[in-house]
């Protein structure tokens, strides 16, 4: 959803000021939480499943990408930058609905599974709709 809102932001031409705020807001309050609680969640399987680590080290440096190119977008406050970084949350949310958690999906037991899924149900899913400025609209 963050993704498609940014787009719309930025379709719209609205504030850039406007939609930094908005990702800094995203990455504080649901991201960083988000990105740690999936890491912790995924690393104990690593050395069980052959293959596991080379997926889980892309997801890690996906992860640091995300995270340092919002602090270039802080300091340089280009709408190119954060059309880049939404379209590589975009990329990640799609590598890991369709390659990482198949993969999983395909190489461990249901009680693992559910295990893994319970810890990543933390997430708030009105956090993009509630945000307070509605510049996607």
């Amino acid at each position: 959803m963050v993704v498609l809102m940014l787009k719309k932001g930025l379709q719209k031409e609205r504030p850039i000021g406007v939609l930094i705020d908005f990702i800094l807001d995203f990455q504080e309050t649901f991201l960083k939480r988000h990105f740690h609680i999936e890491e912790m969640a995924l690393f104990p399987f690593a050395d069980r499943i052959a293959g596991l680590d080379n997926y889980l080290n892309r997801m890690m440096q996906e992860h640091r990408t995300l995270s340092e190119l919002i602090g270039q977008i802080c300091t340089e406050r280009k709408p190119e930058q954060v059309r880049n970084w939404a379209t590589l949350m975009e990329q990640h949310i799609r590598f890991e609905e369709r390659v990482l958690f198949p993969f999983l999906e395909t190489n461990l037991p249901e009680n693992d599974l559910e295990c893994i899924g319970a810890s990543l149900q933390f997430q708030r899913t009105d956090y993009c709709t509630n945000y307070p400025i509605k510049f996607w609209e």
